[in-house]
């Protein structure tokens, strides 16, 4: 990936054409080359992608659940599917932007073994940062441990110091204006509902 004329949202994919064996075309957005692209277009103060799963209620409050991979996302996804008028934005890949001054989420193509991938935006309502265990239950979090956690589930263009930059400044913001919280759970219904009667 090269940038064109300085811009730094415009650019070209090559291809060594040696490796490329027999194949006479090939996919420019394959094998990853999407996502690069779209992390890039953010991280140059577009907002950020983050390995979440994201849903709205029926009341149309929107929750992102963050986490690592087997943290869980597909998981509640599939629980909150059951739940009249949920919409599941993707279980694995949620973009967050401000936009009109709030913070929403916004889905991706890329999804997860569930399978959601919605190309809709949702607003921001809380962060869950997710841990199985042997109870449902939520705990508040600091907004510098939200961010420290967020950041850990970040795609961040690594070869970029501005998007670096932009990344953390972004996400300290989402902890400082959006309530934060871990969530421990366990993999049945009752998660779903354990959520929506802490946020009446």
């Amino acid at each position: 990936l090269m940038a064109l004329g300085g811009d730094p949202l415009k650019g070209e994919i090559r291809f060594d054409r040696s490796l490329l064996q027999d194949r006479k075309s090939v996919n420019p957005l394959g094998a990853g080359a999407d996502q690069l692209l779209v992390g890039h277009a953010l991280g140059m103060g577009k907002g950020v992608a983050i390995h979440a799963a994201g849903v709205a209620d029926g009341r149309g409050r929107g929750y992102l659940f963050a986490g690592q991979s087997e943290a869980g996302k597909s998981t509640l996804s599939r629980l909150w599917q059951a739940e009249p008028g949920a919409l599941i934005l993707s279980d694995d890949r949620v973009i967050l932007r401000e936009q009109e001054g709030r913070l929403w989420m916004h889905g991706t193509p890329w999804s997860a073994e569930g399978g959601f991938a919605n190309p809709g935006r949702l607003p921001l309502d809380a962060v869950f940062l997710l841990r199985k265990g042997k109870a449902t239950g939520v705990s508040p979090l600091p907004a510098a441990e939200c961010a420290a956690r967020l950041m850990s589930c970040a795609f961040v263009p690594p070869y970029s110091p501005p998007a670096l930059s932009f990344t953390l400044e972004f996400l300290e913001r989402v902890a400082a204006s959006i309530p934060c919280y871990e969530l421990l759970f366990l993999p049945e219904k009752a998660a779903v509902q354990f959520i929506q009667d802490s946020f009446p």
